[in-house]
């Protein structure tokens, strides 16, 4: 494979990553509804992550392992 195809290969494969973070956002964001607030203080910084992930841009974060840092609780929506 020449230079110039490894780069379209490369790129083509960023493009898909930074798709798939931006999924993960939306799946993550909906889930910790779900978690108790006092809980997921760390899903703020893991939704900040998979954006700057998503866009190409700096991981803003990096203290969230372990995750989760104890107990979290599924709180059900009122609406069910």
């Amino acid at each position: 494979m020449n230079e110039n195809a490894k780069i379209r290969e490369l790129e083509a494969q960023v493009k898909r990553l930074q798709k798939d973070c931006a999924e993960a956002y939306q799946a993550f964001g909906h889930l910790s509804y779900y978690f108790d607030d006092d809980e997921c203080k760390d899903c703020e910084k893991i939704l900040d992550n998979l954006a700057a992930a998503a866009n190409g841009d700096p991981r803003p974060h990096d203290d969230l392992h372990p995750w989760p840092r104890g107990k979290l609780t599924y709180v059900p929506d009122d609406e069910e």
